[in-house]
């Protein structure tokens, strides 16, 4: 307890008093010296699903960075982002001239940009 790091057995640690008062979402929520919730409600002391000590639900944790991603949102049940959502392999994007493969839109152009590790296909 006080080094800042959840360990076993831990509700919570915001590390030193310096730390605590530092990281004043941590301090409000978390007794550093006993590592446990200051109440008996709160449910998180930080991370991205974490406001005001309790879980966040159904708020954007992490953004969609093109067609084949998804934006992805807080469960309510953690403090932690969820999985990165993309959409299907081999869903159409970029105005039908691409197809979603792992996340990323790819076309004939891309497909040969990597497969040659040059910047432009000529065909």
């Amino acid at each position: 307890c006080g080094d800042g790091v959840k360990d076993f057995g831990e509700q919570c640690d915001c590390g030193s008093k310096g730390m605590c008062s530092i990281l004043t979402e941590r301090g409000k929520c978390c007794d550093r010296k006993k590592c446990i919730f200051k109440n008996i409600t709160y449910q998180c002391s930080s991370k991205k699903c974490c406001t005001g000590c309790k879980y966040n639900k159904e708020k954007v944790c992490r953004k969609a960075i093109n067609d084949c991603d998804a934006s992805d949102y807080c469960s309510g049940k953690s403090n932690r982002c969820g999985l990165d959502m993309k959409a299907p392999d081999y869903d159409m994007c970029n105005n039908n001239t691409g197809f979603c493969y792992d996340g990323s839109c790819l076309n004939l152009n891309s497909l040969c940009q990597l497969k040659l590790k040059e910047y432009g296909a000529f065909f």
